[in-house]
């Protein structure tokens, strides 16, 4: 059968092309409508977020890209794992799960966006004075923004109306965050840079003790026989809000 003989019937066009929506928005600078999104994928609306999709917006019109597809034509280098690389991951169609993020525990809210058939890319940063922005945005919506923050999010010990009140928080400043300038919070640079291989495939083998399907480097041998970390109680590595760490099966 041809390839372009494979009856498509019953599944809906968008999910045919499904970034074009998104890839219009970015066209357009449409940030508002991709802040609809965001909110879909990262649960909440925060100034951080809408950070990632605005860099995300600027670094995407200046690769000149057109669509992405999630393979790996384009890819991403993310320095951080918190709100700012959400914003990203909506605007670049670069995610784990497609193997198009890169992750480097760098512990700054920047990344590198990369197309590997032109070998074009451009790294964009958060300016360190933009934080002093926000907290002045924060202020003006509500004076006690960081005591409330603190108490919510750093102590976690707020109470439940008190945690609405800093998500209405930070819908307004996430709002607000639009009326400014792009060059208020953000450098970018074009760069040089030796693209990642592609994401290998590998092998996959039974664990013979548990009976679950592993991936073969990280399958282990113990007692000559081929098992998964858990079962051989071995070290892994783990990504959490503390970055990357290792842990150990008890």
């Amino acid at each position: 059968m041809n390839l372009t003989e494979i009856d498509l019937t019953g599944i809906p066009e968008f999910v045919k092309n499904p970034r074009q929506r998104i890839q219009e928005m970015i066209q357009n600078h449409d940030i508002k409508g991709l802040m609809e999104k965001a909110a879909e994928l990262h649960g909440h609306l925060c100034s951080f977020v809408t950070l990632g999709l605005r860099a995300g917006v600027m670094a995407m019109n200046k690769l000149g890209e057109e669509a992405v597809d999630g393979m790996e034509r384009v890819i991403c280098i993310i320095e951080c794992n918190n709100c700012f690389s959400d914003g990203i991951q909506l605007t670049t169609g670069c995610t784990f799960g497609n193997n198009a993020l890169i992750f480097r525990d760098l512990g700054k809210n920047s990344f590198t966006l990369l197309n590997r058939e032109k070998k074009k890319a451009f790294r964009v940063t958060v300016r360190p004075d933009a934080l002093e922005k926000i907290s002045k945005l924060q202020k003006r919506a509500y004076p006690e923004a960081e005591e409330l923050f603190q108490k919510v999010v750093t102590k976690r010990q707020g109470t439940p109306e008190e945690g609405q009140v800093l998500k209405n928080l930070f819908l307004r400043v996430s709002y607000d965050l639009l009326s400014l300038p792009e060059e208020e919070f953000f450098t970018l640079q074009e760069v040089t840079i030796e693209p990642e291989k592609s994401a290998p495939i590998f092998q996959s083998h039974i664990c013979q003790l548990c009976g679950e399907k592993i991936m073969e480097t990280r399958a282990r041998l113990k007692e000559e026989k081929i098992v998964c970390i858990p079962c051989a109680k071995d070290r892994f590595f783990q990504l959490d809000g503390s970055g990357i760490s290792q842990k150990c099966i008890d």
